[in-house]
């Protein structure tokens, strides 16, 4: 016969949830020496929007209604773009990280300005060509999300950083069930009129974004003796 979990065992394993669940928290908000606390809770929400962005993928449809493209032009292209990024994650950002000595956080706003006029760029278009261009612009895109990651094992003691990083994964997937309707009704309500204007609405997140790393560049530069990141090695 099973036996039923004793009420204290059980009593046991919510206080263990609620103590992990308030560790969590406490790794993230707790107050630290200079603005790590500050940074930490701008980087996380800099990844929020930057998921956010990605949440409604309405490229092949949008490539269909304004330039009739079929499944195989379209795969075409992405592929080829897909490469590209891959090359990019490859050489370019250890060209400019390593060989060139390129900040951490400057990176993340460069990375953050491709996708910015990437999806602008989308959104503004009106013929195959500038829609190839503008997705050719946004290479340095995914190198946001690497960026912020790397910022944030800088900013979080190694004790702490995999209860950030739970946190982090906990928000991360939450983010679509939220930004994925919002992006699904106006791209829905604008299709008639406007197709791009969800895209407008994703540049927005990424313009939050590049609001975000320059806070966060303008406090690792106050704090520079603490951090060393900009600092010239």
């Amino acid at each position: 016969m099973l036996r039923k979990p004793s009420s204290d065992s059980t009593r046991e394993g919510g206080n263990d949830f609620c103590r992990q669940l308030s560790g969590i928290f406490s790794a993230v908000f707790m107050t630290r020496e200079g603005f790590s606390r500050s940074i930490t809770i701008l980087l996380i929400v800099a990844m929020l929007m930057y998921v956010a962005t990605g949440s409604a993928d309405v490229n092949y449809l949008f490539t269909r209604r304004m330039f009739q493209w079929t499944e195989a032009e379209f795969t075409r292209v992405t592929t080829s773009v897909t490469v590209l990024q891959t090359l990019a994650s490859l050489f370019l950002l250890p060209a400019l990280s390593y060989k060139l000595g390129v900040p951490d956080p400057v990176l993340g706003l460069v990375a953050t300005l491709s996708s910015l006029m990437a999806i602008t760029g989308i959104a503004l278009s009106e013929t195959p060509s500038h829609f190839i261009i503008a997705i050719v612009c946004g290479v340095m895109s995914p190198q946001v999300s690497t960026v912020i990651r790397s910022l944030l094992s800088t900013t979080v003691p190694e004790a702490d950083l995999g209860k950030v990083y739970t946190l982090l994964g906990c928000l991360e997937a939450a983010t679509p069930l939220a930004a994925s309707p919002l992006l699904t009704v106006i791209y829905n309500n604008s299709l008639d009129t406007f197709p791009g204007a969800v895209y407008l609405a994703e540049a927005g997140f990424m313009l939050v974004d590049l609001v975000l790393f320059l806070v966060v560049i303008t406090l690792f530069t106050l704090h520079q003796r603490r951090y060393n990141i900009l600092a010239q090695q």
